[in-house]
């Protein structure tokens, strides 16, 4: 009865209302008022979801319950004086980072370039050096070759290439091609280190923790650039794309994940929801997913009638925690109110992901607190990925 009180509210007061949408400071995508009204169902009904995407609400438990929103949230930095007072709004779960995202589009490996393109032709990907023998590659690498010309070295394979830092062009060194997008460059250890590291595994995945029951957290010192478990040290040539070092006591050597620049799958989904809303018609597609190690990230087009059409990407982190993903701020100046809404994601215990949207407000609309129930994503092959690579 509480949430139909407040639709019918929120209906009321925003039929009326001349109200304005912006993001906030932690939003890299300005969006408009027929945004917000593109994303946010106002009643339950239930939408018919096929395949990949369905409106079952999961019976899986996740861990995090929202906190009470008896605060009032942040002032915009927009100099009302009418909302100037408004005090912090409480966080619900972990909050990510949020890049600025460039608009998603279907990844495709061939035509894939990290860093653009030589004159030639040939595709500029980024180079991780590693710590290993300086003669052989990684275990899932594949052994590339190596090019000099005018006292320049490179990596190459196929139509891929990265230049040699300077600084490892003394030494002896093995370049080895990642599938992730990147090449890797094996240069030897020191011989003071106390344990051998030519089978230290390396991981593009972008993982912040360590997965599985037989990884365990290991320190990482910055000023030595040395991952430290007990007396096992690793020293890294370079920590630019160190993400997690991870001591593995079944393998009884290290794991370390590594930054990743091109996703394991892209999965089209090509799903329509749309709805009246009351004051309004409001359309949302998803066209597909790119799914990453540590993070998923959707192409969403947004359509309210005539007035705003806009296709942007929306970032949701693996977490099993409820996560705010996005945050927009709608400010009804008839009440002198703001009316928050917030973009959560988490990851159900049966591996699939659910969204949610959640409204909160200030001052005449401080008591609303209430869930809708978006979409659910649960593809078997996005199932089989979590396995592999379980939320942190």
């Amino acid at each position: 009865m509480k949430s139909l009180r407040w639709s019918a509210v929120l209906l009321s007061v925003l039929a009326l209302a001349d109200f304005s949408i912006c993001s906030t400071e932690s939003d890299e995508v300005e969006v408009s008022s027929s945004s917000l009204e593109s994303e946010i169902p106002l009643t339950t009904e239930e939408t018919d979801f096929s395949s990949v995407w369905s409106d079952e609400i999961p019976t899986a438990s996740v861990e995090g319950d929202l906190p009470s929103t008896s605060e009032e949230p942040d002032a915009a930095e927009s100099g009302d004086s009418k909302v100037a007072e408004e005090a912090e709004l409480p966080e619900f779960g972990s909050e990510p980072e949020t890049p600025s995202l460039p608009t998603l589009q279907p990844f495709d490996a061939a035509a894939h370039s990290a860093y653009g393109k030589t004159p030639t032709g040939e595709r500029i990907l980024d180079i991780i050096p590693v710590v290993r023998d300086g003669l052989t590659c990684p275990s899932g690498m594949e052994p590339a070759t190596s090019n000099s010309w005018d006292g320049i070295h490179q990596c190459e394979y196929g139509v891929y290439s990265a230049q040699i830092p300077k600084q490892y062009q003394s030494s002896d060194w093995q370049c080895c091609y990642s599938e992730q997008g990147s090449f890797v460059l094996s240069v030897p250890g020191e011989p003071s280190e106390s344990y051998p590291t030519w089978d230290t595994r390396y991981i593009l995945d972008e993982a912040p923790c360590c997965r599985g029951l037989s990884e365990q957290d290991a320190l990482f010192d910055a000023s030595s650039k040395q991952c430290q478990y007990g007396k096992a040290v690793l020293n890294l040539p370079g920590s630019d794309y160190l993400t997690k070092c991870c001591w593995d006591e079944e393998l009884n050597n290290w794991s370390i994940h590594l930054k990743q620049h091109w996703p394991f799958k892209t999965m089209p989904v090509n799903k329509e929801w749309a709805q009246d809303v009351g004051f309004g018609h409001a359309t949302l597609i998803v066209k597909h997913a790119n799914i990453y190690g540590h993070h998923i990230d959707l192409a969403v087009q947004g359509v309210f009638g005539d007035l705003f059409d806009e296709t942007r990407t929306v970032r949701l982190a693996f977490s099993h925690k409820w996560t705010r993903v996005t945050r927009f701020e709608v400010r009804v100046p008839i009440l002198y109110s703001t009316l928050y809404i917030d973009v959560e994601s988490v990851v159900n215990e049966d591996n699939t992901v659910s969204l949610r949207i959640h409204w909160t407000g200030t001052k005449l609309l401080v008591g609303l607190n209430e869930s809708t129930f978006v979409l659910r994503f649960d593809s078997s092959d996005f199932k089989g990925l979590m396995e592999t690579y379980p939320a942190c």
